[in-house]
């Protein structure tokens, strides 16, 4: 429980008021960045180990990024080396030869997996941060 405080005029008691609402906005900010840091580079390594890997780059190319907005922030996991390949690797696609299709070529799950656990996982360790501070 918070500590008893007096104030003896009521501009101290909003000055005070003011200060406890900035040190715990100033809390929940810490705790959701740790939180988004942790998970962001979690998920890279995730995504890292079960990516598809012919050659490797693909594999290899998993970033995360942070950026900070008016109202909160943006988190992007990305493939800075083969993202074109994403969407086609986690979906499958035909495979056209010639201009013909001679058939598909299987999905390989990979992206979603992650997407849900960091759905899962990013509030409750939110959660679980600010009730350390």
């Amino acid at each position: 429980m918070a500590d008893k405080v007096k104030a003896s005029n009521p501009n101290q008691l909003g000055e005070l008021i003011a200060k406890y609402m900035k040190d715990y906005a100033d809390d929940v900010e810490d705790a959701l960045e740790e939180s988004m840091t942790e998970i962001g580079k979690e998920a890279v390594k995730d995504l890292k180990k079960t990516s598809p890997q012919k050659t490797g780059k693909y594999r290899r190319g998993w970033k995360v990024e942070w950026t900070k907005k008016r109202f909160g922030y943006e988190g992007k996991v990305y493939n800075s080396k083969r993202g074109q390949l994403t969407h086609l690797l986690e979906f499958g696609h035909p495979l056209v030869r010639n201009g013909r299709v001679v058939g598909n070529v299987k999905a390989q799950p990979h992206i979603a997996p992650v997407d849900d656990w960091i759905n899962d996982e990013l509030p409750r360790r939110f959660e679980q941060k600010l009730k350390q501070k």
